[in-house]
């Protein structure tokens, strides 16, 4: 450990570090992550590895390095989905944007019941699936915009949105105005 006696202000020119304390100084360091991470969803595995990463600064406790395993553990601690799940998730609804995209589906895809997924879904992706879901459509229909000559209908229609109205309302929702006017301010010259 540190040697008592150093002071720790800031300044560690000072202090002698051994190999066992770069690795409890690396233990430590990966609790205060796990600790950051768990501090969106879940307080109380957020209080346990702060209070391992005290412990092991007290000398009083030797935590063992985690496993694969429980990095992925780590992850569903902190209320997030696994990595898997999201490119999964991000593939499918990249994928499926044209149609009807049901959580039921999504939920099964990456293994979880609707409700969980739901829940994890927004610690992962800071909004809810249905949120989710309407960003990447208007984001296929700004590309398809400011590409084609398309009618707005037939762009509505293509990026899964209901009807024309339905694109007109989500898409004045999400970027401030209507997609008639977005359309000519962004839209190149696509020629005749």
């Amino acid at each position: 450990m540190l040697s008592s006696g150093s002071p720790l202000n800031g300044n560690y020119a000072g202090i002698r570090v051994t190999p066992r304390d770069a690795v409890v100084c690396g233990r430590i360091s990966d609790l205060l992550r796990r600790a950051e991470l768990a501090l969106t969803g879940d307080l109380t595995s957020t209080r346990h590895y702060v209070m391992s990463a005290l412990a092991l600064l007290d000398g009083t406790v030797d935590a063992p390095s985690p496993t694969r395993d429980e990095a992925d553990a780590r992850s569903h601690a902190a209320g997030g989905l696994a990595r898997w799940q999201r490119s999964r998730i991000e593939g499918f609804v990249a994928a499926n944007l044209h149609q009807q995209i049901a959580i039921k589906d999504l939920a099964a895809l990456v293994r979880l019941s609707p409700s969980y997924l739901c829940k994890v879904f927004k610690v992962t992706f800071g909004m809810s699936p249905h949120s989710y879901i309407m960003m990447k459509r208007v984001s296929r229909a700004k590309s398809a915009m400011v590409s084609t000559r398309a009618a707005l209908s037939d762009i509505a229609l293509s990026c899964g949105f209901s009807d024309q109205a339905h694109l007109c309302r989500v898409f004045r929702q999400a970027v401030g105005e209507a997609p008639h006017r977005w359309r000519q301010a962004n839209q190149t010259d696509l020629g005749q």
